[in-house]
């Protein structure tokens, strides 16, 4: 936390209570062989974007299964990553490619393809906003508490 009290610093961010879809959170990071051969590791292609709100993302298991609400990070480059939630339930192909609609658009001026998909711990770049962050001195309460908001240092 003292790395990232300044205003100018970033921290990537994800949500701990799901680090992983749903249907395939059994507490062991994702695994498996890609429709097409090969392992499995949680990382995909972004095959198209249809639209801001509708991507197509290859290189995944058959069969695996997104539900509403699962996480799915978008990335450009170690700096440039975006973080949408899926907005209706899918599951990808014989071939391992699925169509997936995701809340919160997608920036295609700064998404262009080539990009991949992260499904294992999907997160984004935050900033801690400016005069946030509180700490009690307690000694039996020494919980920050903050707010932060996504940024795109890099794009």
């Amino acid at each position: 936390m003292m790395d990232v009290q300044s205003a100018a610093s970033y921290f990537l961010a994800y949500d701990i209570a799901r680090p992983r879809p749903i249907a395939h959170d059994n507490g062991k990071p994702l695994a498996g062989v890609k429709a097409g051969g090969g392992a499995f590791n949680g990382d995909a292609v972004l095959q198209s974007i249809t639209n801001s709100s509708t991507i197509v993302v290859s290189g995944l298991p058959g069969g695996f299964v997104f539900s509403i609400g699962d996480y799915v990070e978008v990335r450009k480059s170690s700096l440039v990553r975006s973080l949408h939630r899926v907005r209706q339930a899918a599951v990808a192909s014989g071939a391992g490619v699925v169509t997936l609609s995701i809340r919160y658009p997608l920036d295609v001026q700064n998404f262009a393809l080539p990009c991949t998909v992260h499904l294992e711990k999907p997160s984004c770049i935050m900033q801690i906003d400016a005069g946030s962050w509180s700490a009690s001195k307690a000694m039996n309460a020494r919980t920050p508490s903050f707010s932060a908001t996504e940024v795109f240092p890099y794009a």
